[in-house]
C-alpha cells in the first residue's frame, strides 16, 4: 500500500536543542503516527512528535507535539507491472509550494 500524505508542522514547538548538523543540512527526527482508520474531529490522520533520546523516554519524558498528518492519496502496487491503483484522487500541490522560502524562523 502506498500513501500521499500531507503533513504540517509548527515551528515554534520544534526544540532546537536536538536539531543536527549533517554535511550539507541541519536536521530534525520526527515520527508520524497515522490511522487511516479514523480521522480526529478536525480531519487529521495522525500526528508529528519529534524524536527524543532514548534515556529521555526511559526517564518518561515526550517529544514534543508538532503537527498534525492527513492521507490524501492512497494506492496499491499491483503484482508484475508495478503500476498503482488509484483509490482516491490526489489533491494538487498548493501554489504557495512554488515559492517556498527556505530560511527557518529560528
Amino acid at each position: 500500500m502506498k500513501y500521499g500524505v500531507k503533513i504540517k508542522i509548527d515551528v515554534k514547538k520544534i526544540d532546537k536543542k536536538l536539531l543536527f548538523s549533517g554535511a550539507t543540512a541541519v536536521y530534525l527526527d520526527a515520527t508520524v503516527f497515522i490511522d487511516t482508520e479514523q480521522k480526529s474531529e478536525y480531519g487529521d490522520h495522525g500526528i508529528i512528535n519529534q524524536d527524543i533520546s532514548k534515556e529521555a523516554r526511559e526517564k518518561g519524558e515526550k517529544g514534543n507535539l508538532l503537527g498534525n498528518a492527513t492521507v490524501f492519496w492512497t494506492g496499491e502496487s499491483q503484482q508484475g507491472g508495478g503500476q498503482q491503483q488509484q483509490q482516491s484522487q490526489p489533491q494538487a500541490v498548493p501554489s504557495s509550494f512554488d515559492n517556498f522560502d527556505d530560511d527557518i524562523p529560528f
